[in-house]
């Protein structure tokens, strides 16, 4: 993730109390407790995040949910465009999402790999690495990376309004 990105991120989680993961990610309450959502697809993950994430915000909590799935359908749930940017469901008081684009993260992944090697390992080497970079597998990965990176800010705001609070 760019530092670019991590600002746009801390900047949009001012406020946020609760955070919310879909795919088999994190939905709970951040420094409370933290509920995996996990299944293959088309088991429900997504609806039980937003319900989670809905019943939430209905108790007054600003939520944040957040999806990697690359087949996202939190947009869809409640009938707005989310995409890669914290964006306020309109119908849910306190509730905002953020849909992590997937390939964007494969490839910033990628480059932080090979880009440090490149010129220094052989070319075939790098394009041995780069193959093994290429799979689901490594966009699932990647995503959660992306992901990663929300925490530390979603914590740091969370202490800091705890802080206000006293």
């Amino acid at each position: 993730m760019s530092r670019a990105s991590r600002q746009v991120y801390q900047e949009q989680l001012q406020g946020v109390n609760e955070i919310c993961f879909t795919k088999s990610l994190v939905c709970g309450i951040m420094k409370q407790m933290k509920i995996a959502v996990t299944g293959k697809g088309g088991v429900g993950k997504t609806s039980i995040a937003c319900a989670t994430a809905i019943q939430l915000a209905e108790t007054g909590k600003q939520v944040l949910l957040v999806s990697t799935d690359p087949a996202s359908n939190v947009g869809q749930v409640f009938g707005i465009t989310i995409g890669n940017n914290i964006t306020a469901v309109p119908t849910v008081a306190n509730l905002s999402a953020l849909e992590i684009d997937p390939q964007a993260a494969a490839q910033g992944y990628r480059d932080r790999i090979v880009n440090p090697v490149r010129g220094i390992l052989p070319d075939d080497v790098v394009k041995g690495i780069e193959e093994q970079l290429s799979g689901a597998c490594t966009t699932e990965i990647a995503a959660f990376d992306e992901f990663t990176f929300l925490i530390p800010f979603v914590d740091e705001v969370l202490s800091s309004m705890d802080a206000d609070a006293q």
